[in-house]
């Protein structure tokens, strides 16, 4: 279904105990080229001056909505409080700790019309990394996005990119993000989107700059929401696809583990064959980021987290049982 040339866009925004971040986050939706959208932001329950600074950024500009809960709930749920008061024709969804680029909503927007989709998915890039870690984690965004498609291409349903921004047709058809769903809603939707018959575009140039965890403490706990995310998809829905890469990292780690501890012998083998392939893995990434160093540190941080969602999807596993 075309869409019409000059659509409203609902950019919303779920917001909690983002102070230091949702002031840039907003404002870089203010500053878009294409001007014809509303920002509804979601204050679920913040108890630091989120809401200060969004009403502050309301008085100067009318385009901006905003809705407060005394207390907080989940992504899931602040996203669908936007979607149920949204008035556009195209949902963009945005984080509180993302930065637009100046032509994001334009690129999407774009696509939309052009392509007659449902769907668009955009590319994301780590917002100033300071630190090793947050460099690590760049070094992956990196290859992930700046060496893969750089122009606009259909999405099919097997792709790991998810969509990101919905029309409303497909918002209203699909009711929304699943608020049973923890840190996988977004997954849960995408893959709903395709199972409706719905069709989506990847457009590169619509990019934002997410600010990705920089501290062994900060990983370590989005790696247990992931855990935990892994879980509930597992008991409510048997999903299991999720533990298939933190199964193959601790292969990886028991390999490495037999190899200190242990002479080379045949049963191995399997587990030789695994460190090979990460290690070509770690090369390749190597030589597209030119980045050796902390390309390396993210494949070592990857398995370490990995690590951290296998035991936290195992103890929300056996809490819940």
């Amino acid at each position: 279904m075309l869409m019409k040339k000059n659509p409203l866009v609902s950019v919303i925004v779920p917001a909690r105990n983002e102070q230091g971040v949702v002031g840039d986050s907003v404002k870089s939706i203010l500053e878009q080229t294409y001007k014809r959208l509303e920002i509804i932001v979601i204050n679920d329950g913040s108890t630091d001056r989120t809401r200060e600074i969004v009403e502050g950024l309301r008085m100067r500009d009318k385009r901006i909505r905003l809705i407060n809960f005394g207390k907080g709930h989940s992504a899931a749920f602040a996203r669908n409080a936007g979607i149920r008061v949204m008035r556009g024709d195209i949902m963009v969804l945005h984080d509180a700790d993302s930065i637009a680029g100046p032509r994001f909503v334009e690129s999407i927007v774009r696509r939309f019309v052009e392509d007659g989709v449902d769907g668009v998915a955009n590319k994301v890039l780590s917002r100033r990394p300071k630190t090793f870690i947050g460099k690590c984690v760049a070094a992956q965004r990196q290859m992930m996005w700046e060496y893969a498609q750089n122009e606009p291409v259909p999405l099919l349903d097997c792709t790991k990119v998810l969509v990101g921004h919905y029309s409303a047709r497909a918002m209203k058809a699909l009711k929304g993000f699943d608020e049973r769903i923890f840190y996988f809603e977004d997954t849960d939707l995408s893959q709903r989107f395709y199972a409706g018959g719905f069709k989506a575009t990847f457009e590169p140039r619509a990019v934002e700059y997410h600010s990705d965890p920089d501290s062994w403490g900060e990983t370590t706990r989005q790696a247990k929401w992931f855990g935990k995310g892994m879980a509930l998809r597992l008991r409510h829905y048997g999903e299991w696809r999720s533990f298939l890469i933190p199964l193959f990292s601790l292969a990886l780690l028991a390999f490495l583990a037999l190899s200190l501890l242990l002479p080379v012998r045949e049963f191995q083998l399997p587990f030789l064959a695994l460190f090979l392939a990460w290690l070509a893995r770690g090369i390749k990434m190597s030589v597209q980021t030119k980045d050796p160093l902390h390309s390396f540190g993210f494949m070592l941080l990857f398995l370490y987290r990995n690590a951290v969602k296998l035991s936290s999807a195992a103890w929300h596993l056996l809490k819940e049982s």
